[in-house]
This record gives structure tokens, sequence and C-alpha cells, in this order.
């Protein structure tokens, strides 16, 4: 019974190396390993089942406990015992920061761990990361909470470098089958005294949460592999299909074909793409999906931070930085017209304004002529930029300018640099581009000549 336990476990290991692909028997690997059992049962399998010419063992030795010395030799001593190479690097204490100690610590071990794999032309760092791993980290992401793809499996390969990979050969074993076949193969290891300490979330989901899960349901931890796997899986497939509708969206902008359900997560991704840097909060999401869904605002804007906005205009959505509409204020036109003489539009394109005298067929093939009407009240002329209220005069009424630009389809971020021709009691006779003043045809006695840029 004993030695068949051996074998299926040697198997187990064999089969995962195979079907996830790890890694090939003509690879060099490093290990990282400890003196845990975890890294003692790796280093047992692979001694069966890779060459040991091709296996470099780094060991960090973060002079934290007083066994760590004991511990260092005795990794070196497994690793010549197979035939392995042997790496270690000493981390003093009096290089220990005051402060964020377990992130300088990874910060130490992935620099060394890249320093070897380069050293020795290595194509995978192996770690001994096992199946109840996979569950406390499950069980520590489910408790801090957050968004749910958060809660996927632990890799069996992820890349490390753009030449190594870091792979787990040990991902789908439970802790208490590595126990079990240290004792059974007579293995010896250490166990770190800091992993009792209470003091440690993980230590206490590992020593107290998930010993009574497995009260409760013997097959706990693989059930907690299962669901961690299955969101992986639902994650990959999210990400295909939001990839589809990314290019859709960086093409043209328009957000109509995207189904509602599948709004945020592309919108979460367009955002990542288009502001890598920019925090988005789960809020802000809300708010721009109930805004764009919003069939009685054809127009809107949702600010995402001091430079960045993300605005819409019908079935366009746009990322702005907030400081464009600062910009036309502050080159606020406000020019003073005069008759019979050119100006310059920021659009590119040229306009007069002249008593009605114009003769048709003397004018540019390009020009539209706008006909106003004027009082001697009226002078003088200004060119501005749009202000609250501004308003036209249509045969019957007035219409708002900002209604004029709105039906016009004019992108919201785009409105403010829309100028404007004023009287001189700021009445608005023309809106350039895309509305004039009414007026009735016996009552013209001036008209603007405007040359659009043909460019």
């Amino acid at each position: 019974m004993m030695k068949r336990q051996l074998i299926k476990l040697m198997q187990q290991v064999k089969n995962n190396i195979t079907k996830q692909q790890l890694f090939l028997p003509t690879e060099t690997l490093v290990v990282a390993a400890s003196a845990g059992v975890d890294s003692q049962v790796l280093l047992a399998s692979l001694a069966q089942l890779h060459a040991a010419p091709k296996i470099i063992v780094a060991h960090i030795n973060h002079d934290m406990r007083a066994q760590a010395a004991t511990e260092a030799t005795f990794v070196a001593q497994q690793a010549k015992q197979y035939g392995f190479k042997y790496e270690e690097l000493i981390w003093p204490q009096t290089q220990h920061p005051k402060h964020g100690i377990e992130a300088a610590g990874r910060e130490v071990r992935y620099r060394f761990l890249a320093q070897i794999a380069a050293k020795y032309h290595a194509s995978k760092i192996l770690t001994a990361h096992h199946a109840n791993d996979v569950a406390e980290t499950f069980l520590m992401k489910l408790m801090r909470g957050g968004r749910w793809e958060q809660l996927g499996s632990i890799q069996w390969t992820r890349a490390f470098n753009a030449q190594t990979d870091i792979v787990r050969p040990l991902l789908n074993i439970p802790k208490k089958d590595l126990i079990a076949y240290a004792h059974q193969n007579n293995l010896q290891w250490y166990e770190d005294a800091s992993n009792q300490d209470l003091n440690y979330t993980r230590n206490r989901i590992r020593h107290t949460l998930l010993p009574q899960m497995i009260t409760e349901n013997p097959q706990a931890v693989s059930q907690l592999n299962q669901y961690a796997r299955q969101i992986t899986h639902v994650d990959e497939m999210v990400t295909e299909q939001v990839e589809l509708y990314l290019k859709t969206v960086q093409q043209t902008q328009y957000w109509d074909k995207i189904p509602k359900s599948w709004f945020q997560a592309t919108l979460k991704a367009y955002l990542a793409v288009e502001v890598p840097n920019v925090s988005i909060k789960e809020n802000q999401l809300h708010q721009i999906e109930n805004l764009y869904f919003n069939v009685t605002r054809p127009n809107g804007k949702v600010v995402l931070n001091k430079e960045y906005e993300l605005v819409k205009t019908y079935q366009k959505i746009a990322l702005i930085r907030r400081q464009t509409k600062v910009i036309h204020r502050r080159n606020s036109l406000d020019n003073v017209i005069t008759l019979n003489k050119w100006y310059l539009l920021p659009n590119g394109g040229k306009f007069i304004v002249k008593q009605k005298v114009t003769n048709p067929h003397n004018l540019n093939n390009s020009a539209i002529i706008i006909p106003i009407h004027l009082e001697d009240d009226a002078w003088p002329l200004r060119l501005r930029y749009r202000k609250d209220g501004d308003a036209i005069g249509l045969k019957n009424g007035h219409q708002k300018v900002a209604r004029v630009l709105i039906d016009a389809k004019v992108p919201f971020e785009e409105r403010d640099a829309i100028p404007l021709l004023t009287d001189a009691h700021n009445q608005v006779l023309w809106v350039v581009d895309y509305k004039a003043n009414w007026v009735r045809p016996d009552q013209v006695n001036y008209e603007v000549i405007y040359i659009p840029d043909t460019k």
C-alpha cells in the first residue's frame, strides 16, 4: 500500500510535467528551494525525473532565524546528495529595511533567482507551490475583497522575464500528500517556526480556518482549487471576448455594438490600455455605464481624475484630457470685428463682414454667404466662444446654442471650441459652421462671406 502511494505521487508529478508542458528533459532548471517539506519533496521528485546536471538548487538565507545557517547547510547537503549544483545567497540582517521587509525580501529573492537563471542559461525556475497554497491564497483574497477575477488560481507557468518562466510542478498536490510522501520515503526537512505565528493572516488561515473547513468537508482543499481553476477559465474566456470588443471601440469609439453585459469588462480593458497609470474605481465604472445607457442624456461626462475625463457623445465614448477646454478658454477669441476685413478662424477658415452688395459670381467657389441684419447700435461685432445661456433667433422663437450643437452631433468635448459671431448686445448672429440667426429676406443689410478651410 505504501509503495503504491509513493508511485502514485511520483506518477502525478510526472504527469503534471507532461500534461502541462512544464519543461523538457533537455532544459536546465533552477529550483528555488528551502529546507521545508515542500521543497524537499520537489527535489526528491526531480532526482528521479530529470538529469541531475541540468538542475541548480538556489537557496536564500534571510538571516532572520537562529537555525537559518543550519537550514542552508542542510539544503546544500541535499543538493550534493542528488548530484545537483548549488547556489546560495546570504541576505544579512544588517541589510534588512526597518519597514516593508516582506516586499524587500521578495525583491532580493527575485533578483537572485534571475541572476542564477542567467548564469546557467536556465529556461525555467521551479517552486514548490502546492494545492494548499492555492486554497489559502483563494481564501485570503476572498476575505480581503476585490474583483472576482483576482480569485483565479495560481498558474502552472508564468513568465518571469524575457528568458525564463516560473514553473510549479506540485500545484495540484495537497500538503498532506507531500508530508506522507516525505515520511514514507524517509526524507528530512525543517519546519520554519515563523509559519506557526498566528499574527500573520495566511498562518491563521493555514492553521485555523482551512482545518475547520476540512473537518466539515475532507475535500475542501480540492474543491477550493476547482473553484480557483474555474474562475481562471472564465476569466480567460472573458479576456478573449473583451479583446474582440476592444478592437471595435478602439477603431471607431462607437460602443453601441457592445452588449450591456460586456460593457464594464470592455470599459476596464479600454481604460487599462489608454490610461494604464490611472486607478479607476468601481463607482466610476458604474457611473460611466449608467451615463452611457441613459437614453435621456445623449451627452455627458465622468471625471476620472484631475487629468482625464470620459465623455459620452451619443453612441461614442472618448477619453479627453481635461485641460483641453481650459486651453480654449485661455486662448479666448473675443475679437472685435470691423467691416471689410478678413479674419482667420481656429478651424482654418476665414470670413469677412460686408454690406449687402456682394455679387455671388465674384466669390470663391467654396464661399458661403450668411445674411444678417444689423442696426446702428449693433456694432461692434465680436467673435467669441460659447457662454451659458447663448441662444440664436429662429423664425418662430429662439434655440439655445447648446441645442444647436447637440442636434448637429458635435462631440461634447469640442463644443466650447466652436466660435460665435455676436453683436454689441451679445445676440448670436452666427454659430460658425452650423447655424445663423434667422433674418427676414427684406431686412438683410449685411452679410458674412465665409470660406471654409478646404485642406
